[in-house]
């Protein structure tokens, strides 16, 4: 770690740095025996530095603005350090100096006593090669070094503390420093700072830019940068010298085609003093249009080597690392000793053979076999056939399988506008079909789609149709992954990582050790399987309950039967949906799944299923944290799939659907994501919940099956609490959608109440066993708020089993139930007749509804012990005493048992004498009517 730097000091223990124009902007270092505070090398006399310990601030030969503007900015965090260039700088840097050298303080390098110097400062190099005399100091007894560098580290020869950050620029590096330790910036130094990092970015335009620089230089501007000074210096005209140069590399540019890349390999004597020969590379490379540009430079007694690369294909810094420098993937850097520039250039050619990576081609992107239709296919069918396959085009073939057109889903719609769907694509397919062949580079792919406007080119080998080029590949082929489309709602590919460590600690290990049994049986077979969905998600969040669903690269059912042999287990298969499952004997089942894509053939519709890769299996899924993968075998156990950023939504607590026909292709989704978000805590994204909105008012939920919903109900009404996830569809209105009486409009207590009568339930015996499943529990009190009118129309819809249905036309009487139960006087026998009608589940919903103390005593008392007194007679000694048979017979018994309830009856005599009163029409009953 970088030590955290030293506290602003009074501008009274450093006056020369007033005329040094640096007042409130420098803070020297507290004085001390071996650190001194030193004056100015400029204002001071030698002889007084000279006799003092000090901290130097060095960066590489030939500085730039971002290496000079580095050293003033590490000068405000170590304040009294000396500043020294090596040897040498660029044109424009000392054109820079010049005008504010009064302001800013650098000791000409042979001036510096080596000796003297107790820490030394590196910024924005990793080698002491190109520190000039200031290399001695590397590993000097006494010496400390610290380093600030955003070069990716490669070999540093400078064993120091470092801070490396891969920002665009190293001055975003230091003036992120400066902000965090809250050491303000003045107009000048922001004008300087902002040169440093237009110049190493390429004013924000190179590839190596980071958002960080572009807000660094916002910050700057902030503090009042000046753009005018920094056109003034970025973009100035070539000298003489360097155009002299420039003309020589023009010359003996030769282009070489490494694995379909075009690099540019130039030579050029340099000897005269030449300024900044990096910035000649830069206008070579504009001047001729190459992937890369690789200039040979011969100086004084050095090879300098300049590459610069604009495509992926070509590593700049790899090639010049094998040269001994080093930089950027796009722009490094290299000075060669003891070589001809014949020999180097020789060398170089070699290099590059083995570092260009070979060129995207047609063959890498496209997609096969390719959907193909023919010409006299309807319009229609080929408008469904888009829909099932989410394509924006389709290949028309003839007989003899040439291509002979292209039909664009804008052509089908504007067909199907104008009643047209029966007519046959040959009539509006595009017959101008631009080919490709399996070698076309992406550039050039790329050209033919922006000139002939074409969004799908065919692939072609001896006239055979091989494959397909979508738009969307080469979008993602030069963007790379995270680059959206416009109907995709995810914000790319998450982070590439190996979750095997996650895997190891957090599965359980009777389930590992079942996965990776079944690895070796899938590679014994030649497969590849995923661990997917749910399961990956759950290792993510620290879940120790991990659900076996199984992804398998190929067809899964012969998998699936494999492992039934080998673990013993019975398998069940699904051949429509090409899935099997696994019924162990311990109980555990296991569910392997073919890699498939799913297609709606009409909203709202159940999926059709067939085969595609792990990706579009993945895409199928209903929401990015859902979405992701985890290689269980093969080249890379553990490596995490996350195509659509699932990781990255996890940790940010959002759910998101993948694409924005979601809800519409399956509407059931909406529950799910109430339920996602309730049980992790986790908040639908603002167009996520845009799209249930709109999907909720299209009624599209009318198109679902009772069943569908009430089973994606009863997985939200499974889990304690589920007030939650309900209040979420009340505020989307999912509930009135299925019922218009079904409002929560705020807390419902219930729920909670309900986990507090559950928990008392179950610790009584007699209770226990006449209670329903907690999500059927949890149910009633939906049709508690409802009228019988609602509760009958919710029945029907949910399409209820009949025990459940029973239960829930009998709930909306409950809350009338609740201010008789609170009656300030109530016999048992009159609890017992408001409560005998009820059984167990409804009484458990009756006690959830009640807020009052007494209600629930009253309750309870019923449940424990008012429900299990019998009548203090039987039925044949009821006969005996001449009680008839028929209605009579029943309301004496109710009244035997009344009386028990109340303690009128407290023997068998009681109960013989209470049944012949009754029998005889005493207490003013009559038994013969």
């Amino acid at each position: 770690m970088i030590a955290a730097p030293v506290p602003r000091v009074p501008l009274s223990l450093h006056p020369w740095l007033a005329s040094a124009g640096l007042s409130g902007l420098c803070h020297p270092i507290p004085s001390s025996p071996l650190h001194p505070i030193p004056p100015s090398p400029r204002h001071a006399p030698r002889e007084i530095w000279y006799h003092t310990r000090v901290d130097l601030i060095v960066s590489h030969t030939n500085a730039d603005f971002d290496a000079l503007a580095s050293m003033v900015a590490a000068s405000l965090l170590y304040p009294g350090a000396l500043m020294s260039l090596p040897a040498g700088a660029d044109r424009n840097v000392r054109e820079f100096l010049a005008l504010h050298g009064d302001l800013i303080t650098l000791v000409p390098p042979q001036d510096v006593p080596l000796d003297r110097v107790a820490r030394l400062i590196v910024v924005e190099t990793q080698h002491a090669t190109r520190l000039g005399r200031f290399a001695a100091l590397i590993g000097t007894p006494g010496v400390t070094v610290r380093l600030y560098d955003h070069h990716p580290p490669f070999q540093p020869t400078i064993p120091a503390e470092a801070r490396i950050e891969p920002y665009g620029a190293n001055t975003t590096l230091m003036v992120r420093l400066l902000r965090e330790a809250g050491i303000p910036v003045d107009p000048l130094h922001a004008t300087l700072f902002a040169l440093g990092i237009y110049e190493d970015t390429g004013c924000l335009t190179f590839s190596t830019t980071t958002p960080d620089d572009a807000e660094t230089v916002a910050w700057l501007l902030r503090q009042g940068a000046n753009l005018d000074v920094v056109a003034a210096f970025i973009t100035r005209a070539l000298s003489e010298a360097q155009r002299a140069v420039l003309h020589q590399l023009l010359a003996t540019a030769e282009t070489h085609r490494v694995h379909g890349i075009q690099v540019l390999i130039a030579t050029a004597d340099a000897r005269d003093n030449v300024d900044e020969l990096a910035l000649l590379a830069h206008k070579l490379r504009e001047l001729e249009s190459s992937d890369a540009v690789m200039a040979l430079m011969r100086l004084d007694d050095v090879v300098l080597l300049v590459a610069r690369s604009s495509v992926d294909a070509v590593n700049a810094a790899a090639v010049a690392r094998h040269f001994g420098g080093g930089g950027h993937d796009r722009a490094a850097s290299a000075t060669i000793h003891d070589r001809t520039v014949a020999a180097v250039r020789e060398e170089l050619v070699a290099v590059l053979e083995r570092e260009v990576r070979p060129r995207v081609t047609a063959a890498t992107l496209m997609s096969y076999p390719v959907r193909t239709i023919p010409p006299d296919t309807p319009m229609a069918e080929a408008a469904r056939l888009m829909l099932r396959y989410g394509h924006r085009g389709l290949t028309v073939v003839d007989d003899a399988g040439q291509v002979v057109g292209i039909i664009a889903r804008r052509d089908v719609d504007r067909a199907r506008h104008h009643g047209l769907g029966h007519a046959p694509v040959r009539g509006f397919m595009g017959r101008k079909v631009v080919t490709i062949a399996p070698e076309t580079p992406l550039p050039e792919i790329e050209r033919l789609m922006i000139e002939g406007d074409a969004g799908r080119l065919p692939v072609m080998r001896d006239g055979k149709l091989v494959g397909i080029v979508t738009r969307g590949d080469v979008i993602r082929a030069i963007h790379g992954e995270r680059y959206a489309t416009h109907h995709t709602l995810y914000r790319g590919a998450g982070p590439a990582r190996n979750i095997w460590a996650l895997f190891a600690a957090r599965a359980p290990e009777p389930s590992r050790a079942l996965l990776l049994r079944i690895a070796e049986i899938a590679t014994g077979m030649g497969r590849t399987i995923f661990l997917v969905g749910g399961a990956v998600r759950d290792l993510l969040v620290g879940n120790e309950t991990i659900d076996l669903d199984l992804l398998v690269e190929g067809e899964g059912i012969p998998l699936a039967e494999a492992v039934g042999r080998e673990l013993g287990g019975r398998v069940v298969t699904h051949p429509k949906f090409h899935t099997g499952t696994v019924e162990l004997p311990d109980g555990r089942t296991v569910d392997l799944a073919t890699a498939r894509t799913e297609f709606y053939q009409y909203p709202a519709a159940l999926p059709t299923a067939e085969h595609s890769s792990v990706r579009e299996d993945l895409y199928r899924r209903d929401f990015t944290i859902n979405a992701m993968a985890m290689q269980l075998n093969g080249d890379e156990p553990g490596r995490l799939l996350d195509p659509f950023g699932g990781s990255r939504d996890l940790a940010e607590g959002i759910i998101r659907v993948l694409h924005t026909l979601s809800f519409v292709e399956d509407p059931t989704r909406i529950l799910r994501a109430a339920r996602f978000a309730a049980r992790f805590g986790f908040r639908m994204d603002e167009r996520t919940e845009e799209l249930a909105r709109h999907a909720i008012a299209m009624e599209l939920l009318d198109r679902v099956s009772g069943q569908r919903i009430r089973e994606e109900l009863r997985a939200i009404l499974g889990k304690p609490f589920p007030d939650v996830a309900l209040r979420r569809l009340d505020d989307l209105g999912l509930l009135a959608a299925l019922e218009p009486e079904w409002r929560l409009g705020g807390p419902a207590p219930e729920y909670g109440r309900l986990e507090d009568t559950l928990a008392w339930a179950r610790a009584q015996p007699d209770v226990a066993a006449h209670m329903i499943e907690p999500a059927a529990q949890r149910l009633l009190l939906v049709f508690c708020r409802l009228t019988a009118a609602g509760a009958a129309r919710l029945v029907e819809r949910l399409r209820l089993p009949v025990r459940e249905k029973r239960l829930a036309r009998l709930a909306p009487m409950l809350p009338a139930l609740v201010p008789a139960l609170a009656a300030a006087s109530l016999k048992p026998s009159e609890l017992d007749a408001l409560l005998r009608p009820l059984n167990v589940p409804l009484c458990l919903a009756l006690l959830a509804l009640a807020e009052s103390p007494v209600v629930w005593a009253r309750v309870q008392q019923y449940l424990t012990d008012l429900v299990h007194v019998p009548v203090p007679l039987t039925g044949d000694e009821l006969k005996a005493l001449g009680v008839p048979r028929g209605p009579a017979f029943a309301r004496i018994v109710a009244r035997l048992r009344a009386l028990r309830l109340d303690g009128d009856i407290r023997t068998r005599d009681d109960a013989v004498d209470a049944a012949k009163r009754l029998l005889a029409g005493e207490d003013g009953e009559t038994a013969n009517e």
